[in-house]
This record gives C-alpha cells, sequence and structure tokens, in this order.
C-alpha cells in the first residue's frame, strides 16, 4: 500500500505540476482580456501517460514479488461478482447532482413550490399554450394581426438566458459575466458584432436593463421576443432601419426595451387575469402530469420527523384544484385522504421573490369559500390552516417554527 501512494505520489505531483504549468502559461503576460493565448504544450499528455503507465508497471512488478505467483486466482477469488442482471445504473435525467454533500438527516423542513415542481406542467403543450395566448394578448395591444402566424418552438430557448433590453439580444452568458453566445431576434452575431456592443465579451448584471429568463415559464416568453424582434426587422417594404437600440418603421420607433415591456405586460396579464388558469383546470390531464409516487414521497418525509410546507404564488382555488388531482386518487375510497392533510403548513399567494424580502401581509384562507379572512394572522402557523401572503424569518410565526 505504501509503495502504491508513492507511486500514485509521483504521477499526481507531475500532473499538477502539469495544471499549474498551464494555467500561468496559457496567456501571455498583459492586461486583462488583452493577453494572447499560447497554445498548450503537446509533450505534457503524452508524458503524464507514459509515467503513468511506467508506474502501473512497477505496482505490479513489486506486487508480484510480494504475493507470489497465485496472487491473481486469489484476489479474482476474494473479488465481489459484478451481476450487469441486477446492476441498472440509472438514467442521467433521474440521477441528483449536488455542488456540495448535504445530510438530508439534519435538515428539518421541506418546502415544495407547487408550478413546475409538485405540479409537473407537461411541455410543450403547455409552454404552447401560454406563447398562444400571450400572442394573442399583444394583438389586443395594438400589434399588427400577422404576429398570429407565429408558432411556439420548443428547440429555441433553455432556461437561463439574458435579455438585454437595451440592445434587444439574446445572451447566453457563463458565471463571470462572458458572452458565449448573443441573438437578436432569430440573428446570430458574430465575434466582430459582439465586441463592437460588448466590450470584452462581457455584460454585467444590471436589473435595470438585463433580465434573466431563468423559470421554466419564462421560456415562451423568451421565444416570443425573438419572433417580435425579428418580425419587425423583417419589414423591409416598410422602410425599416435597425438599429443598435430599436427599429424605425417609417415615423414610427420600435425600442427593444418597449417591446420587452409588452411582452411582461402581456405575461403578466396571462397569467393573472388571463384564460391561462382557467384553461389548465378544465384539461388537467391534457397540461398536468400525475404521478402515484408524490404522495409516497411527502408521507416519507413526515414519517421520518421533517416538516414539510407547501409555499407557492398561486391563488387558492387554483391551487386546491391543482393539488387535487395531483395528490388524491381519481376515484376515492374510504380511506382515501385529501391533499392538505400531506403538508404540515400551506402558504398561497406568497408573491416570490417579494415573500423573501419585505413580504406581505399574512392572512388566513377561508378553505370553504377560498375567501380572505379579515384582519392580519399573528402567532405562529397553524396545522392544517392555509395561509395568503407574509415574509420569511422576518416574524414571530417563522421563527417558532425553525425553533421546533
Amino acid at each position: 500500500m505504501i509503495v502504491t501512494v508513492a507511486i500514485h505520489r509521483r504521477v499526481f505531483s507531475l500532473q499538477r505540476f502539469a495544471s499549474q504549468w498551464l494555467t500561468s502559461c496559457h496567456t501571455s503576460p498583459g492586461k486583462g482580456n488583452n493577453r494572447k493565448a499560447i497554445p498548450p504544450p503537446v509533450f505534457m499528455a503524452s508524458r503524464i501517460s507514459e509515467l503513468q503507465s511506467q508506474a502501473i508497471a512497477e505496482r505490479g512488478d513489486r506486487r508480484d514479488s510480494e504475493m507470489g505467483d497465485d496472487w491473481a486466482d486469489t484476489f479474482v477469488d476474494s473479488t465481489p461478482k459484478f451481476d450487469p442482471n441486477t446492476y441498472n445504473k440509472r438514467e442521467l435525467a433521474h440521477r441528483v447532482f449536488v455542488n456540495r454533500s448535504l445530510h438530508l438527516e439534519k435538515i428539518k423542513f421541506y418546502g415544495f413550490d407547487m408550478d413546475y415542481t409538485l405540479a409537473e406542467y407537461i411541455s410543450p403543450a403547455y409552454e404552447k399554450m401560454g406563447f398562444d395566448l400571450c400572442r394573442d394578448y399583444l394583438v389586443t395591444m395594438g400589434y399588427p394581426q400577422e404576429i398570429q402566424e407565429f408558432e411556439y418552438d420548443p428547440s429555441f430557448a433553455l432556461r437561463g438566458l439574458w435579455f438585454d433590453t437595451l440592445y434587444g439580444n439574446l445572451l447566453k452568458v457563463d458565471a463571470y459575466g462572458n458572452i458565449l453566445v448573443c441573438s437578436r431576434g432569430f440573428q446570430f452575431l458574430k465575434p466582430s458584432e459582439i465586441y463592437t456592443l460588448y466590450p470584452n465579451k462581457f455584460i454585467q448584471l444590471d436589473e435595470s436593463r438585463v433580465y434573466v429568463l431563468n423559470t421554466l415559464f419564462n421560456l415562451p416568453e423568451c421565444y416570443l421576443l425573438a419572433c417580435l424582434i425579428d418580425y419587425f426587422m423583417g419589414q423591409r417594404e416598410a422602410h425599416s432601419d435597425v438599429t443598435s437600440t430599436g427599429i424605425k418603421l417609417g415615423d414610427l420607433f420600435m425600442s427593444y426595451k418597449s417591446m420587452f415591456q409588452d411582452v411582461r405586460t402581456a405575461v403578466d396579464y396571462v397569467h393573472l387575469k388571463g384564460d391561462l388558469k382557467r384553461l389548465t383546470v378544465e384539461n388537467l390531464t391534457k397540461f398536468v402530469q400525475r404521478d402515484d409516487r408524490l404522495p409516497t414521497l411527502l408521507v416519507r418525509l413526515r414519517e421520518n420527523g421533517a416538516k414539510v410546507f407547501l409555499l407557492t404564488n398561486s391563488d387558492y382555488n387554483y391551487t386546491n384544484k391543482i393539488m387535487k388531482y395531483i395528490l388524491e386518487p381519481l376515484e376515492k375510497t374510504e380511506n382515501s385522504r385529501e391533499w392538505m392533510t400531506y403538508f404540515d403548513y400551506i402558504v398561497i399567494d406568497a408573491k416570490k421573490p417579494l415573500f423573501f424580502g419585505e413580504g406581505t401581509v399574512l392572512r388566513q384562507v377561508n378553505t370553504t369559500t377560498g375567501a380572505l379572512k379579515i384582519g392580519t394572522h399573528l402567532g405562529p402557523l397553524k396545522p392544517g390552516q392555509v395561509y395568503s401572503g407574509g415574509i420569511l424569518l422576518l416574524t414571530d410565526y417563522w421563527e417558532s417554527l425553525m425553533s421546533i
């Protein structure tokens, strides 16, 4: 064992040296991003491979001399047998990847959102419905009838893109603000064009200028923005003039920021006052996925001593219908449970992310009518009750929960 560690240390030391050498020598001296790249040495990888092979050979020779001629048979006999029929590695989509280890036995509270968490909306049917509703609402706001020809494309974008409201660009950005991909409408900008708008291909996350499309609800919105910009950029017959901040159509100037604000208005209307929720609850089998394992998950968490709570931005009536569908059996029996019994605490109309900051008034919900009870609720949350609004960690009821 000592010999093996020593041999491995010899190889790893060279690997560490190579890594440090490549890091320090990958760029020539210079300031900021003006440093010139230097190709890494080709010989380094082959030298590491050579020493690794040498180390393995030395380890094998030493093992032979110490264990005798029968060491291989002994090793094979003592090795657990691998049966591929009993070992099935999960697919990547079904694995859990973490940035650091986590001891779940120390977790006292498990909080769940409803939309796109407990309630898994069926894609792309649900996103297409949201896209169509937002598109049609823009027509009522004065946008041309031609935009109703837009059809949702689920393959266009993923979560996490940034929209630059000044230049109208969709940006794929790394963790440090470096721009990896940039498109205006459906036209991808060349590196030289990106450098013109963004020196060093870098942009800071300025909330007054950049909108982060970081949820699944943002996917239709993202594609709609691209459709609108591409549409107005293509209006050559209207003597359009594309500038860095907008599009001039004759005497009319459509800034990218105004288009973004109109799309945001349409999205808010569709989600809060429009037909999105009504159509969803009228077609639950089409838009919401049922998973029979979900009740078991919530039960097991509570059986192991944890508290489970629901925290959603949706109103009570919509939450009640969705949660009934995903947690209660389709054919009820005497032993059937109501969905609220799976949670210790339930908070609707949370107004996230406002809930995590200044918060809103905490009120109790009448579960019979769905209406809010008068007055502000004070004190700890009570199991079996439904609450609206509130604020995290800044009131007595959350502090009392955390002290349990």
